[in-house]
């Protein structure tokens, strides 16, 4: 099995600059479990 490293880059821009932390990171959460990839 290979492992593969993405990188993510992200800045809180305009409307989004209103969402807490802890909000943003449940979204991205929830965005890696639907997308199937698995997570270290």
């Amino acid at each position: 099995m290979t492992a593969s490293r993405y990188r993510m880059r992200f800045q809180k821009r305009e409307a989004l600059r209103f969402i807490s932390h802890h909000d943003l990171m449940r979204v991205f959460e929830l965005a890696l479990r639907r997308s199937g990839l698995k997570v270290a």
